[in-house]
């Protein structure tokens, strides 16, 4: 398995750990399920390594993923086991329209919601004649504005509520993930999952129209999360569950750690901004008490870098702005009075009033040690150097 690359033997000595299985895309193009305590190493649709995904736990909240008898059917039929789902099994299942003149739809229900949590839904599918798919929240906990059309074939998002944050994304092979992210207003149980044909992507919410039987699309793993992204997809067969976090962790003796300075280099990509403490690397003594971190500190666009003193004191000093789903690299360079750090070969940033600590013995890998804060996203690569680099090689290390 292809790893994110670190100077010398380090690769081969990080620790990682998730207490359950959890899913990715693979080289190859297929969803692939990663075991208890496997590393994931994502490819996109293309093909190309977007590196080690690390994220938070998250619980798929519908306790069917994949279509069976117990769904609710309006205006619709559904033929289980049909086509060839993004895993290479043969259980994605066509959903059709039947001749009612009706709503077209299919859900599930008594799903609890309370009031307040941003949740966010999302379905894989694959354009059949028919090419739109529309989600929506449910009224009487979302409010009549949470909804948005997907065009399967093009891979764009058409109508939407005011209330919905839409997003579409290739899977390969004429795949899409289509999410929808939207808020709760009250507390109650409620049907979720709702998976609604329409006729074009400019079609308002929950359309009624005059169906087709020859009218369908294909469809696979939906999900219903509490959180304001889509994580990756979480199988479920009958009740609920939940994807543990991802945590990895490198003990600083394994790769010869410089106490006095130093200098590490990363590539990451981040799938959310809105978040506090997205974590990218961090440092700790053993009592985890926090040396260096880079990453978001407060919700917003910038990529921050911290150091924490030997008395606690905690000093930022931001690196730049960064984008969802756009890679960017950076390099932070570590020593007593002479911080400094620069983002995709931009002007060095620089502070020199600080004192670092000395008895740095872990190198988190995505998230701060016993902390949590998780990326929620994926890192390339991390190169570490054993001293404190001129700023002119922090600026070349980045481009």
């Amino acid at each position: 398995m292809t790893r994110p690359t670190t100077t010398g033997k380090a690769q081969d000595l990080i620790t990682f750990t998730r207490s359950t299985t959890g899913t990715y895309l693979g080289s190859d193009g297929l969803l692939k399920s990663a075991a208890i305590d496997e590393a994931r190493i994502e490819y996109d649709a293309s093909g190309n390594c977007l590196g080690l995904l690390v994220e938070e736990a998250r619980t798929n909240l519908l306790p069917q993923s994949i279509a069976n008898a117990n769904w609710g059917k309006i205006g619709v039929s559904i033929t289980e086991n049909f086509a060839t789902a993004p895993d290479e099994s043969s259980t994605a299942y066509k959903i059709s329209e039947t001749t009612a003149n009706s709503i077209h739809y299919a859900q599930q229900t008594n799903i609890q919601f309370t009031s307040g949590i941003t949740y966010t839904e999302s379905l894989i599918a694959k354009a059949g004649t028919n090419s739109v798919v529309q989600l929506l929240g449910t009224s009487g906990i979302f409010g009549s504005l949470a909804w948005a059309n997907f065009d399967l074939s093009d891979g764009t998002i058409g109508s939407k509520g005011a209330e919905a944050n839409a997003a579409i994304k290739p899977l390969g092979n004429g795949w899409y993930r289509c999410s929808l992210t939207m808020t709760a207003t009250v507390n109650g149980s409620a049907s979720a999952g709702f998976i609604i044909l329409a006729p074009n992507k400019t079609y308002p919410r929950a359309p009624s129209y005059q169906g087709n039987s020859d009218n369908h699309i294909y469809a696979w793993g939906i999900q219903t999360e509490a959180g304001s992204f889509p994580t990756s997809y979480i199988p479920t067969s009958g009740s609920a569950v939940t994807r543990a976090a991802d945590v990895a962790s490198l003990a600083v003796s394994e790769f010869g750690y410089n106490q006095d300075q130093g200098t590490i280099v990363a590539q990451a990509t981040s799938f959310y901004l809105g978040q506090n403490r997205e974590t990218v690397i961090s440092t700790a003594d053993s009592s985890s008490n926090l040396g260096v971190y880079v990453g978001k500190t407060a919700g917003g666009g910038d990529i921050d870098a911290l150091y924490a003193g030997e008395g606690g004191s905690n000093t930022y000093f931001s690196l730049g702005v960064i984008t969802e789903d756009t890679s960017y690299k950076f390099a932070f360079a570590i020593k007593t009075d002479d911080f400094a750090g620069s983002k995709d070969g931009g002007a060095v940033v620089t502070d020199t009033s600080g004192t670092q600590r000395t008895n740095i013995t872990d190198l988190g890998i995505g998230s701060r040690k016993n902390a949590g804060n998780r990326l929620n996203g994926h890192i390339k690569s991390i190169q570490y150097y054993p001293l404190r680099l001129s700023n002119a090689q922090l600026q070349a290390l980045t481009i």
